[in-house]
């Protein structure tokens, strides 16, 4: 049904407004309302499921043939508003002889049948699954020490309609002996969707930060940046249903029961083929590039920073990979063939770069995710290289350049025995860009930013001069580079802060 939803906000100045609580009637059981209206009616507001405010409201509504609100109508008087209050029902659609007349009642059964490399795989777990849902909050009984495990039990809940809220969460937590739970992954499905269709068992992937890298990721997401995730975190098997029942009488209470057979969702093995030929834009002494799919990975051998480039490691430079140094084996994978289902390949570039960002000898610095269905079929033969774009880290100043790759990345459903090398010749090309001006830059407090243009393409990166205190700089600069073959796709511009 159609809802009309609130949102109750804190004005931030020059951040994102803070969602303060968020709430919704749905307008056919207005309209079914004496005189189509919900008059000064309170609704509770909620954020993640969580109660915090209430906000008083008038909905008017009505269709071709109805009477328009009167003016004098818009008031109730108090015993109607007593009525009302009394039976939630009532305050919805109105006392109309049969409260019951709009309601139709079915039962909700959710199935959480795997759980597989909970938090990476990488530490064990208490997991246990909570689903949330019209008031009701069901859970299974908490395992010990494992990331990858079956679960054996269904969750049924009662419904009746119509719903004020249609979201179903489900949550896996990690089961704290002497601490509070943790919320390890969750997700939400629709109601109004499953009453639709019936979801078969369906693979959920989950994404996020590595620990060691973001140990707290409310820091930078109460920021207002909105970062990429860049690590996977597991995946859950799940299916759900609604059925009718006749009547309230008919409706069971809500239980946790036992799960019935999984029949998991058609797959196919993949094998992905990937070679590494040059590295550029990124400082270190060292680099080696990793591709990943879900728990499973392979690495580049390393390569040395190039002779044509500075010697200062601390600066940008290009690091070339001689013989088979950037080759890969291959990342044999099992995947469902329903490309929703099927898991991102992540490419990650690891620099030496010790006492540059941190003391840490190897540092990610930079990582694409790649859908599967992005990546080329195999050819038979090895595929033209294209230069790939590497994102920045959310933990990492800015200063820090992602650099870019120059690779080869295929995939095949049979197994390739033989590769060769590419025959590509280098041809230069003269890449122009004209930069013109910015308009309406944040400011923070009473600073005024300070700023420059920097643009990236195949490896090469040039920016323009530093307008100082504007939020508008004003440029008119022609970069100018010369660059090697590349994919269009790859050109990248962005505004820098200078500090």
């Amino acid at each position: 049904m159609t809802c009309i939803e609130f949102e109750l906000q804190a004005a931030n100045i020059f951040t994102r407004n803070t969602v303060l609580g968020t709430g919704k009637v749905q307008l056919a059981m207005v309209r079914q309302r004496p005189n189509h209206t919900y008059n000064r009616k309170q609704i509770q507001l909620t954020v993640e499921h969580k109660l915090t405010s209430k906000l008083t409201v008038t909905v008017f509504c009505y269709g071709e043939g109805d009477k328009p609100p009167a003016p004098d109508g818009a008031t109730e008087n108090k015993e109607e508003a007593d009525a009302h209050l009394n039976d939630l029902t009532t305050a919805v659609i109105g006392d109309t002889g049969n409260k019951n007349q709009f309601n139709q009642f079915y039962h909700l059964f959710v199935q959480v049948h795997r759980a597989e490399h909970l938090g990476g795989g990488e530490k064990t777990f208490n997991p246990y699954v909570s689903v949330e849902f019209n008031g009701h909050e069901l859970r299974t009984p908490a395992a010990r020490d494992t990331h990858t495990l079956a679960f054996d039990e269904q969750f049924r809940i009662p419904v009746t309609t119509p719903l004020f809220q249609d979201s179903i969460v489900i949550r896996i937590w990690d089961s704290g002996k002497w601490m509070r739970d943790e919320i390890i992954v969750q997700g939400r499905l629709s109601f109004s969707l499953l009453r639709m269709h019936a979801m078969s068992p369906k693979w959920f992937n989950f994404y996020g930060f590595k620990s060691e890298e973001v140990p707290d990721v409310q820091a930078i997401t109460s920021s207002g940046e909105v970062a990429e995730e860049n690590a996977y975190l597991g995946r859950l098997l799940i299916s759900a249903r609604v059925n009718k029942v006749e009547s309230m009488a008919a409706q069971q209470l809500p239980a946790v029961m036992r799960g019935g057979p999984c029949e998991e969702p058609p797959s196919t093995v993949q094998n992905f083929l990937m070679d590494v030929f040059e590295v550029s834009g990124c400082a270190g002494s060292e680099v080696m590039l990793e591709m990943a799919i879900g728990t499973k990975s392979k690495k580049t051998k390393t390569a040395s920073r190039s002779k044509e480039s500075d010697a200062d490691p601390a600066t940008a430079g290009r690091f070339l990979f001689q013989s088979n140094k950037g080759r890969m084996t291959p990342l044999v994978s099992v995947l469902p063939t329903n490309p929703p289902e099927q898991l991102d390949v992540i490419l990650s570039l690891y620099s030496r770069t010790t006492g540059y960002v941190t003391d840490a000898d190897w540092q990610r610095i930079g990582f694409c995710r790649l859908k599967v269905r992005e990546i080329r079929e195999w050819e038979g033969d090895t595929q033209t290289p294209l230069w790939c774009a590497m994102s920045n880290m959310a933990h990492l100043p800015s200063s820090v350049e992602p650099g870019s790759i120059l690779c080869s990345l295929a995939k095949s459903q049979d197994t390739v025995l033989t590769r060769g090398v590419p025959n590509c010749k280098p041809v230069k090309f003269q890449l122009r860009c004209y930069i013109n001006m910015a308009r309406s830059l944040q400011c923070e407090g009473d600073r005024v930013p300070s700023s420059f243009c920097e643009v990236a393409c195949a490896g090469q990166r040039q920016s323009t001069a530093v307008v100082t205190q504007t939020s508008s700089p004003y440029w008119a600069d022609m970069l100018d580079m010369t660059i090697r073959p590349l994919d269009e796709k790859d050109i990248i511009g962005r505004l820098v802060e200078y500090s």
